[in-house]
């Protein structure tokens, strides 16, 4: 379940223990964005030589994803939440 990413949820996500977001940016063609970033809260640190294919990197949560809760210009962001 993909939810935009706001600063509520953000501390929820916090909240329940996680402090890494893999990420996965994706080109879109949308009349208010040209970019989607998706970010999978993970608790443990990834490597980042082993991450998963279907990801490009990862934040430290209380890092980039903080400002991305506040918007980016043309960006949807959004917490991938399946396996929370």
């Amino acid at each position: 379940m993909k939810i935009p990413v706001t600063p509520d949820l953000l501390k929820f996500v916090i909240s329940k223990g996680f402090r890494y977001c893999y990420s996965k940016t994706t080109c879109i063609d949308a009349p208010d964005a040209d970019v989607c970033i998706t970010l999978t809260p993970v608790k443990m640190p990834p490597r980042i030589k082993r991450l998963p294919k279907a990801y490009d990197t990862f934040f430290n949560i209380f890092k980039e994803p903080f400002q991305m809760a506040n918007g980016v210009d043309r960006t949807r962001i959004f917490f991938d939440l399946k396996n929370l």
